[in-house]
C-alpha cells in the first residue's frame, strides 16, 4: 500500500494502551488514527476513522470477540489483528474462525510487532508459532488421520507439501522461501494454490489441517512433482 498504515488501538489498560501509542507514532511507516477501551468505542472508532488496521484486545469491556465480530459485521473488508495476553486455544481458534487477520500476544517487542503489521496487511495470517503448535500438536494426538484423500493432501504437489511442512512448524513465508530456495513471493503463490485446494481459509487453518490429517506421513512420492 502507499503510505503510512492508519492503525487504531483498543485496550482497555491505559498504560498499555498510552505505551503503544506512543511507540507506533514514533514510526514513520505507521499514523495512529484513533483508540478505543471499550467494545462500543472500538466499533463507533473504526466506523468514524476507518484504520487500516485495528489492533484489539480480548479484554477489553464489552468484551474482544463481541467487537470483533460487531465491526466485521458492519466492515467486512477490514482488518484486525487481536493484540492479547491471552495464550488460551479457543481464544486464537475462535477470532481466526470469526475473521480475525492475526492473532499476536502481547510482549512483542516493536520490531517483531511491525514485521506482523506489515504480514497481516500483505494478507498473511499470523498465529504464534508456540500457540499454534501446541493447538496443531493436541489435534494431532487426538484424531486418527486419515487417508491423504480424506483431507485433499493427495492434490498437492511435492513443493506444495514441502511448503506446508514448514507452515506447520510456524515458519513464515521469508524463512520458508529461504529454507527450499524459492523467492518469497514464488512461496506466497504457493500458498494461495494449496489453500483453493484444501478448501481453507487462511493459513493456520491450512497447517491444523495438515497434522490433524496426518500430513507430515503422507510420503512425497505420491504427490505430483511440479
Amino acid at each position: 500500500m502507499i503510505g503510512p498504515i492508519r492503525i487504531m488501538v483498543v485496550d482497555d489498560h491505559p498504560i498499555f494502551r498510552s505505551g503503544l501509542l506512543l511507540t507506533l507514532s514514533g514510526r514513520d511507516e505507521f499514523v495512529v488514527c484513533g483508540e478505543a477501551e471499550d467494545a462500543d468505542g472500538a466499533v463507533h472508532g473504526v466506523m468514524e476513522h476507518q484504520p487500516d488496521l485495528v489492533l484489539l484486545d480480548l479484554s477489553i469491556p464489552g468484551g474482544g470477540r463481541e467487537a470483533l465480530a460487531r465491526i466485521l459485521s458492519l466492515r467486512p473488508e477490514q482488518k484486525v489483528l487481536i493484540v492479547t495476553a491471552s495464550e488460551d486455544d479457543d481464544d486464537l481458534i475462535s477470532t481466526l474462525g470469526t475473521g480475525a487477520a492475526g492473532y499476536a500476544l502481547k510482549g512483542l517487542g516493536i520490531e517483531a510487532l511491525s514485521d506482523t503489521i506489515h504480514a497481516v496487511m500483505r494478507g498473511e495470517i499470523y498465529a504464534p508459532p508456540g500457540l499454534a503448535g501446541r493447538i496443531v500438536a493436541g489435534l494431532a494426538s487426538a484424531t486418527p488421520p486419515p487417508g491423504p484423500s480424506a483431507s485433499g493432501l493427495d492434490q498437492l504437489t511435492n513443493r506444495e507439501i514441502a511448503i506446508l511442512r514448514h507452515l506447520s512448524e510456524g515458519a513464515c513465508n521469508k524463512t520458508i522461501a529461504r529454507a527450499i530456495s524459492l523467492e518469497e513471493k514464488t512461496v506466497k503463490n504457493h500458498m494461495t494454490r494449496i489453500m483453493a485446494k484444501l478448501k481453507v481459509r487462511n493459513r493456520v487453518e491450512a497447517a491444523l489441517l495438515f497434522h490433524s490429517q496426518g500430513g507430515t506421513k503422507v510420503p512425497a512420492v505420491q504427490q505430483r512433482s511440479r
